[in-house]
């Protein structure tokens, strides 16, 4: 009688067990208080090594743009308008230019890896964790190519797949940091993970919605963003951890 009992409270199949561990994982509201100590953990790194350079090279090329169009309406006529304008715009693409194909995915190689770390509750410093970065940059430029692409091509038709290329890559590039591998294989776990926990992504991106609605508030909505960002900057690594030891 016991071993028959034993046998009804196990799974049988690939997908009750996996249904059962997703069962056992927190809800998305709940990843809020683990990804914000993870981003205590690090904040100095998250703040001053990867949100600031990006900020301030975007910045720069905003100036520079708002130089020309001063300079534009001020005297376009004259040789010094003309160089200006000229040298200001081939500043704004080589830095523009830079922002996309350089600094952002450096910064996301930085960010990848100093999420997981924090999730791990790791301590870090910010020069040795740069160059760890490195050895995965070339990787993660492919890996955010790609995934911006197929994810672009989603939301062309008709939105909703957009949402289910979100949900099937999103924890790619943490498989590409955690276990040093190459970029198809990672999207390939990263599709099998999305299937096995569906619910439990579903909800993060479900939390990221409401939070960008939230976020179209007058004034209150930049507080909202802000706090989001912050709060919920670590989410996805700690659920990729859940989901590793689930």
């Amino acid at each position: 009688m016991e071993d028959n009992k034993t046998d009804k409270e196990e799974p049988k199949t690939h997908e009750e067990a996996s249904m059962y561990k997703e069962q056992n994982l927190p809800g998305a509201f709940d990843l809020f208080n683990p990804s914000w100590e993870a981003f205590k953990k690090n904040w100095v790194i998250f703040v001053f090594g990867i949100f600031v350079p990006i900020l301030a090279i975007l910045m720069f090329v905003v100036i520079l743009e708002i130089a020309v169009h001063f300079t534009l309406t001020t005297d376009s006529s004259s040789w010094t308008s003309k160089s200006v304008t000229t040298t200001a715009n081939i500043l704004s693409v080589i830095l523009g230019a830079g922002a996309i194909f350089f600094a952002i995915p450096l910064s996301c190689s930085l960010y990848y890896y100093v999420k997981l770390q924090s999730a791990k509750g790791v301590k870090l410093r910010y020069w040795p964790s740069l160059k760890t970065s490195l050895h995965f940059f070339w990787r993660m430029l492919g890996l955010v190519i790609t995934r911006f692409f197929i994810i672009l091509v989603g939301f062309i038709l008709f939105i909703v797949p957009g949402f289910f290329m979100i949900r099937r890559y999103m924890m790619a590039p943490y498989f590409l940091v955690d276990e040093d591998i190459g970029i198809n294989e990672a999207m390939k776990k990263s599709v099998a993970v999305s299937h096995n926990f569906s619910e439990a992504l579903w909800g993060i991106i479900g939390v990221n919605v409401l939070f960008s609605v939230l976020g179209n508030i007058p004034v209150l909505g930049y507080v909202i963003d802000i706090a989001f960002s912050v709060s919920y900057s670590c989410a996805t690594a700690v659920r990729y951890l859940q989901i590793k030891t689930a």
